[in-house]
């Protein structure tokens, strides 16, 4: 796959739906578009990766959890919610753009987006993050925050990153838990109130 930054693949996603839209005349769905919804979806997504943004700046660290001078694992602010507010920001503005025009064909860029996010990237950062700060990340991970992630992946990518930095045991591999998507940012944020 082409290594190419997440919002350039979110745009490459919207530029093909928007294709295929053109192709077949737009097909709309009912109830569809919905400016206002479209708009606030989109409004609304740019707040957890800004507010990440900046908290990484005022930490002093880099913003790509790829990038080997990461000085420190950031847990608050969005993190305390979920461990990936920049690619909810990418699902929920795509998504948000889907709305806004109301055709069908539109939802495959937010299915694409998180699709790519989930089965590409974020395994691959979360090995990374595991490598650099070892017991401090699997804690953070364990006191709740979440991606909103396919479950059953979880204890793979677990065990794949513990054998990775020679550890033999499956290192805190949690069990799948019941659903398709579980989206604790959400069940984090309620539960706190």
């Amino acid at each position: 796959m082409l290594k190419l930054a997440p919002p350039i693949w979110a745009l490459v996603y919207v530029l093909v739906a928007a294709a295929i839209n053109w192709s077949l005349g737009w097909p709309r769905l009912p109830d569809l578009p919905s400016a206002p919804l479209g708009i606030a979806l989109v409004a609304l997504a740019w707040i957890p990766p800004v507010w990440a943004i900046v908290l990484f700046r005022r930490e002093g660290t880099e913003v790509s959890p790829t990038s080997p001078a990461n000085r420190k694992l950031v847990t608050s602010g969005p993190y305390r919610f979920t461990r990936n507010p920049m690619y909810l920001g990418l699902v929920t503005v795509t998504l948000g753009i889907a709305v806004w025009v109301g055709s069908w064909p539109m939802f495959v860029a937010p299915i694409a987006v998180f699709a790519t996010a989930n089965f590409v990237h974020i395994p691959y950062e979360e090995a990374k993050m595991r490598r650099q700060y070892g017991a401090a990340y699997d804690d953070y991970v364990r006191r709740g925050a979440s991606a909103i992630r396919y479950r059953p992946l979880e204890p793979a990518n677990a065990a794949r990153a513990a054998r990775s930095h020679g550890n033999a045991q499956a290192s805190h591999a949690r069990p799948p838990r019941s659903g398709f998507l579980k989206f604790e940012p959400y069940q984090a944020a309620l539960s706190s109130l």
